[in-house]
Parts: C-alpha cells; sequence; structure tokens
C-alpha cells in the first residue's frame, strides 16, 4: 500500500474512534446522571377518583428507579446535544476529537492543507443535529436505535465504496479525514 492510499485508510481507525468518545461521553453520562439524581428525583402524576367521584391529581415520588435510569429517561436528549457540540468545538479547533487523538485521525478540509471552518464542523455533525428532535420528541427508542443503525450501516458501506474512504459527512461538508 503506497503512502497516499495509507493517508485515508482511516476506516477501523474512525470506528475505534468514535467508540473512545462514546466510552468518554458513558462515563460523562454516568457522572451526570449521579449528580442530576442527587437534585432531582423522577416524579409521576395520577389521576385518581375518590369515593364521592371527584378526579384530582397527584404528584408523588418515584423512588424506585435507579439514576442511571432516571438520567437516561429524562435527559439522553442533553447528553446528545453536548455529543453534537464536543464534535462540533474538537473539530472545529483541533481537527479531531479525543477518540480521533488516539487513533491518529485528522479532519481537514477536502483540499487536504487547510482546516475546518465553523460551518464545515456543524456540516459533519448535521445528523446528529437532525437526530436530537426525534430523540427528543419520539417515545419509541427501539426505532431510534434501528434508524441509527441503519444509517451506521450505509455509511459503512459508502466508506468502503469510496478511495478516500468518505463518509457521507464528509461528502457533504467537503472535509477528508486522513491519518497523521
Amino acid at each position: 500500500m503506497n503512502t497516499i492510499n495509507q493517508n485515508y485508510d482511516t476506516f477501523y481507525r474512525r470506528i475505534i474512534a468514535r467508540c473512545i468518545d462514546f466510552i468518554i461521553f458513558a462515563f460523562l453520562n454516568v457522572i451526570l446522571s449521579f449528580i442530576v439524581s442527587l437534585f432531582n428525583k423522577p416524579r409521576t402524576m395520577n389521576l385518581v377518583i375518590s369515593e364521592d367521584n371527584d378526579p384530582k391529581i397527584e404528584v408523588s415520588n418515584v423512588e424506585d428507579l435507579s439514576f442511571v435510569t432516571d438520567w437516561f429517561m429524562h435527559n439522553n436528549f442533553y447528553i446528545t446535544l453536548l455529543f453534537i457540540l464536543y464534535m462540533i468545538i474538537t473539530n472545529y479547533y483541533f481537527g479531531k476529537s479525543l477518540g480521533k487523538m488516539c487513533t491518529s485521525v485528522r479532519v481537514m478540509n477536502i483540499d487536504e492543507i487547510s482546516k475546518l471552518s465553523f460551518s464545515q464542523a456543524i456540516k459533519r455533525s448535521l445528523f446528529g443535529i437532525i437526530y436530537l428532535p426525534i430523540l427528543y420528541f419520539y417515545e419509541d427508542n427501539l426505532f431510534v436505535i434501528i434508524a441509527v443503525f441503519i444509517y451506521f450501516i450505509l455509511n459503512c458501506f459508502h466508506v468502503l465504496s469510496n478511495k478516500k474512504n468518505l463518509t457521507f459527512e464528509d461528502v457533504f461538508a467537503k472535509t477528508i479525514a486522513i491519518r497523521h
């Protein structure tokens, strides 16, 4: 394999980099969920009909949910938002996330000379930005997980089908991930 092709050989490195970033955010998620649980107990609202047929709403704390369940039930939107901001900021300022730093991958402008513009960093995260409202408003997490998995598989086929291993995000944002 020549040097030019080695620069674009980032497929497995990018998957490992994303896994590292997810592990970092899973750890952050556990810490945040513990902190949130200290200040915010989940509540339920129940409609109760009394003996005199007078309906009223009772609000009670839910004590049997763990802090992790509470955070995932109510705040996965916020951790996803933090992850998207993390990806935009690290790609813009450094050309790489912490995961990409560990795997020696850098994201650059398609010309392979200049760094990303801020709009390119946002465009690279567009899927996540579109995904956020779906995550927030759609209650069926299985549907969301399946949709993300299908997108991931299609993106893998796309990466493997071109010489420079460009993802959909790379094509849209006019960027490239290279080894450095």
